[in-house]
């Protein structure tokens, strides 16, 4: 008996030595330095800066090289729409039709060379627009059959990231201290929009670099190399200051309400409350002495990390992390101020009603996010006094409204479906 108690007591024992919290977990390393990760078809794509592209169709346990048609291993992005996929190299454009086996050259008519690192790809509507660092921004309009310029209005070509809300593009420069511009004409014509953004520390002549854009709610977010995070409620017409744990990010993603940013050499910053408040994320990564994240991708109920992560000095060998989605991103959207809007009676019935007894004209936006944060509903221009919500017009659940002025204010409530 005693024997038998003496190795109950050391299984309980290792148990309880087993790490139970919440942290980012490594997966099959690479060792190489990891630019992108994306996701297509099923698959998780992983860019290096000096192998090529790997492929993962296990969640990322297991990766393996997939530069069947590449002439160039420094690869830098990936963004795919439907069963096209378009890579960037540091002076080149491939694509696939096949999520990634084979890769086809597909650089007509861009002036790329060794160095002009394509930086961003994104997608809008039939155009494809990439930012490349020396030849500026091209777009092509027939599946990267061939590319046209769209560098009118810029000081210099130095692009580095691309994003769009509406009809209003915005891309972000490094190195040239030309800041922020934006186009209101599919990229015709580009005009600076700086205000509110920092200079540069080291020269106060120049902009800070900006590294990515992301957006939550009707609020617009740019991360920046040693300016904080910046953002923007009309649209980028002025820019506010965000003080971060960590002034140098890489890159900054939004999902729900929550914000998070990879850092330069100090990992990773989440917030829930549009960047008031910040806290590291960092749990799982901590036994590394340098931190550098330059990638997330979000994938199945994972978000995946990957960039320069190195356990000893002059180590920077590439890792890829994956943490769920549920430790990391919250559910219900937030807003810098909040007041209370009632809903009557609750749970809904199909006749329910909004009452917000500071608001008396008739131009307000409704948002309804179901509990993931989704947004299920979106209505414009309409008199919050005479709305009905109806019960049959939604699945039974929790949901969050939200109704935003024409100033920008924001006014919140919650209402149960049963």
């Amino acid at each position: 008996m005693k024997t038998k108690n003496s190795l109950l007591l050391i299984i309980l024992l290792i148990i309880l030595s087993c790490p139970t919290y919440a942290q980012w977990v490594i997966l099959d390393s690479i060792n190489y330095p990891i630019s992108n990760i994306s996701t297509s078809g099923g698959k998780l794509f992983i860019c290096t800066t000096t192998n090529g592209v790997y492929i993962s169709t296990d969640s990322g346990y297991t990766m393996h090289s997939s530069n069947n048609g590449l002439t160039n291993l420094n690869t830098r992005i990936i963004q795919t729409k439907d069963s096209l996929s378009v890579l960037g190299t540091n002076n080149a454009i491939y694509k696939s039709t096949d999520y990634g086996t084979t890769w086809i050259l597909a650089n007509n008519g861009l002036p790329l060379n060794l160095n002009s690192n394509v930086e961003d790809i994104i997608f809008k509507g039939d155009s494809i627009l990439i930012a490349t660092f020396g030849n500026g921004i091209y777009c092509s309009l027939n599946y990267c059959e061939t590319w046209f310029p769209l560098n009118n209005g810029f000081s210099d070509l130095q692009r580095s990231c691309l994003f769009y809300n509406g009809n209003r593009l915005f891309t972000g420069t490094t190195n040239s201290g030309s800041g922020i511009y934006v186009s209101d004409d599919n990229g015709s014509n580009w005009v600076p929009k700086n205000n509110g953004v920092p200079m540069m520390w080291a020269d106060p002549t120049k902009y800070v670099d900006i590294t990515s854009f992301t957006m939550v709610g009707q609020t617009i977010f740019a991360s920046t190399l040693g300016g904080d995070i910046l953002s923007t409620e009309n649209n980028g017409e002025s820019w506010d200051i965000l003080n971060c744990p960590n002034t140098y990010s890489w890159l900054m993603i939004s999902s729900n309400n929550s914000l998070l940013t990879g850092h330069d050499g100090a990992g990773v910053c989440r917030s829930d409350d549009l960047g008031i408040t910040w806290n590291y994320k960092n749990e799982g990564l901590d036994a590394y002495w340098y931190k550098d994240i330059r990638t997330f991708c979000t994938f199945g109920s994972y978000i995946y990390a990957g960039g320069y992560l190195g356990v000893y000095p002059g180590d920077y060998s590439g890792k890829i992390f994956r943490r769920p989605i549920s430790e990391l991103i919250t559910g219900m959207p937030t807003e810098k101020a909040r007041i209370s809007t009632l809903v009557y009676p609750n749970p809904i019935s199909n006749q329910s009603r909004i009452i917000v007894p500071t608001l008396h004209c008739d131009n307000y936006t409704l948002e309804i996010f179901n509990e993931l944060g989704h947004c299920v509903k979106k209505l414009n221009g309409f008199d919050v006094n005479k709305l009905e919500l109806r019960s049959k017009e939604f699945i039974p659940g929790l949901y969050f409204l939200r109704i935003t002025t024409i100033g920008n204010e924001s006014f919140w409530g919650k209402f149960i479906v049963d």
